[in-house]
């Protein structure tokens, strides 16, 4: 069959460009040469007394759109307290939504400072995203406001990508 030299012609005629082999074997690019830039960010914030939870937020770039594919949560807080929730807020076309990530108590254990401490852990992958320039939130909460000395943490890792905001698409 001589359907190889063929489908080239065709895509010719059609007026699709072929793509170069270096960019049909470079999973990193997009058809039309949008690079995707790996992202990762730490949300990292401690309790504190008197406060329910944390709010940890970051800038998405005005050229840029955000794609992430994967939220890691690691919370601790004393034994007596539990965490509720974690969410990341986003923002797309003028909607703004929470999405809700799923986590569970790992553990309790005590510290080498002899502090007594819940662990929650989660990962759950994800397709959430943000328009370029807008504002990125991530908040944990937990069911106790008051604290010892010391209040536990919470650190939330995003990891995706970014792409041009003048991409035609945002598919890996």
């Amino acid at each position: 069959m001589k359907t190889a030299h063929f489908l080239p012609l065709l895509a010719l005629l059609a007026g699709v460009q072929p793509m170069a082999r270096a960019e049909a074997d470079n999973p990193n690019l997009l058809p039309g040469l949008f690079p995707r830039e790996p992202f990762q960010y730490r949300a990292f914030a401690q309790y504190e007394g008197g406060s329910l939870g944390t709010d940890v937020s970051f800038e998405v770039p005005g050229d840029k759109r955000l794609v992430i594919e994967t939220v890691s949560i690691r919370l601790e807080t004393p034994h007596d307290q539990q965490a509720t929730s974690v969410s990341v807020r986003t923002d797309v076309n003028g909607v703004t939504a929470w999405h809700e990530i799923p986590f569970s108590k790992s553990a309790t254990f005590t510290t080498a400072f002899r502090t007594t401490i819940n662990l929650y852990t989660g990962a759950s992958p994800v397709r959430l995203y943000a328009d370029p320039g807008s504002t990125v939130y991530v908040l944990t909460q937990r069911d106790v406001s008051t604290c010892p000395s010391d209040c536990g943490a919470s650190s939330v890792f995003l990891s995706g990508y970014l792409v041009s905001a003048f991409s035609p698409s945002l598919a890996p």
